[in-house]
């Protein structure tokens, strides 16, 4: 099979726990799959400064695709967080919620929109990101979910309401987790399969199961 992971940052210098398991994830499957990540360029998760040159590279086995981000995560964010989170707030502020928070990174979005056909299955890390939550839905069809979600605010933000009905699978790195998304992961299974998509039991194949490494989002 031939695999993309799609993961804000990645490298044995990144610090994470969702970065972690995916290079662990995409390690794997390399070994008998030809597996490619397409990330960002930046190392650190506050300001998503760059660090990595864009462009191609090889981890071991495995082939990074590193897009620029835009530009560096706002000082006032934690500001605009608490606003949109916590107070009175539009319908465009939600939706401006994803630029705001970074990584914006068009060109991984418009990479996805251009090839992701030609790959057979794209694993997408951390539900929050707009990595995933722009790019998934660009490829619901042949797409898997590790969400690392907890019970948290943003999940109620229109960016994410339709994101965890998309996935033709779904990972989970906690039992609780996997007990969170069990009805969505229902009304997934009762939905028609793509001919040449991901398929649910496939995808679970290839994934760590919960047990095996209990690493969640910072």
């Amino acid at each position: 099979m031939r695999i993309l992971v799609v993961v804000q940052r990645y490298g044995a210098e990144v610090v994470g726990g969702s970065e972690s398991h995916a290079r662990v994830v995409a390690h794997r499957l390399a070994m008998v799959n030809e597996v490619e990540v397409a990330t960002t360029n930046a190392l650190d998760y506050w300001s998503w400064a760059p660090y990595f040159a864009a462009g191609e590279a090889m981890d071991g086995p495995v082939r990074v695709r590193r897009f620029a981000v835009t530009g560096p995560r706002s000082t006032t964010f934690k500001e605009s967080e608490r606003h949109i989170l916590f107070e009175p707030h539009t319908r465009a502020d939600e939706q401006g919620w994803l630029a705001m928070q970074g990584p914006h990174t068009p060109d991984l979005l418009e990479f996805l929109r251009r090839e992701g056909k030609t790959y057979d299955a794209i694993l997408f890390y951390t539900y929050i990101y707009e990595p995933t939550a722009a790019g998934l839905p660009l490829v619901p069809e042949r797409a898997g979910l590790v969400s690392t979600a907890h019970d948290e605010e943003p999940l109620r933000l229109v960016p994410y309401r339709a994101l965890f009905q998309l996935p033709r699978a779904f990972g989970f790195l906690t039992p609780e987790e996997r007990g969170r998304h069990r009805p969505r992961r229902a009304a997934l299974a009762r939905s028609r399969a793509v001919p040449g998509a991901l398929r649910p039991a496939r995808a679970a194949r290839l994934l760590p199961g919960p047990g095996e490494r209990g690493q969640g989002r910072r």
